[in-house]
């Protein structure tokens, strides 16, 4: 009992020093004893981060920014510019204050990120949606989705909708081309498909739905969905 008491005490010390450096040292990176040193750009996450996301992504949701850092403070293969990982996505959660690094990006597979962003166990499934039950193209990847299930039933009296799946992470989602050529974010008119990280329970429960219902796809806030789970609503309940 002794032992496991000391061992807690030495793991909250070595915990509580680790910290102390990290304070120490961002304080020395900003304090004026740099002054005269040569100072670099490097991306900064000035918020958590999760990975899945291009450069370009982390630019435009203004999730990073660019700082002057004193070189030796440096790792090698820092991110000077966005073009040092063209074509990457981001394999790694970044935590606020943490520097990027070229490490922290791996090459896309034929253009995809499921190898980056699958966890173990888990399945790349496609949400059939169109541009209305998709949120008109709003969804992007790195997102956050809940999945309604809709069913006919055999009657009216029968048919009802509800919550299928809550906190669905979006992989990948359809891309157009516009008048000029270029690439867009939202969907084409028709079905197209947001590909999700599933696991096989929420994978079969999906396929079913899709199989005999419709399916629609609702985005949900960056903090994720705190509502707890629904009955579902039917003829009886919808004005209740």
């Amino acid at each position: 009992m002794r032992s496991k008491t000391t061992a807690l005490i030495i793991a909250i010390l070595l915990g509580l020093i680790a910290t102390i450096a990290v304070v120490i040292l961002i304080r020395v990176i900003t304090s004026d004893d740099t002054a005269g040193e040569e100072r670099k750009n490097a991306y900064v996450a000035i918020e958590p981060v999760s990975k899945g996301k291009t450069m370009d992504e982390l630019i435009q949701s203004k999730s990073i920014e660019k700082r002057k850092i004193p070189e030796k403070y440096l790792p090698d293969d820092f991110v000077e510019s966005a073009g040092q990982v063209s074509g990457r996505v981001l394999s790694t959660n970044l935590s606020k204050g943490e520097q990027l690094t070229e490490n922290n990006f791996k090459k896309k597979k034929e253009e995809g990120v499921l190898p980056l962003v699958l966890e173990k166990g888990q399945l790349a499934v496609v949400v059939p949606v169109d541009e209305f039950s998709g949120v008109e193209g709003q969804i992007k990847a790195g997102d956050k989705v809940s999945i309604f299930a809709s069913f006919e039933g055999t009657d009216p009296e029968t048919a009802f909708t509800n919550i299928l799946l809550s906190d669905i992470e979006v992989l990948q989602t359809p891309s157009i081309k516009d008048s000029n050529g270029d690439s867009g974010s939202s969907a084409e008119p028709g079905k197209q498909g947001l590909m999700v990280a599933l696991t096989p329970q929420q994978a079969e429960k999906l396929v079913f739905a899709n199989e005999f219902g419709e399916i629609w796809a609702g985005l949900q806030s960056e903090e994720g969905s705190e509502s707890s789970p629904t009955a579902g609503t039917n003829f009886d309940s919808i004005f209740q």
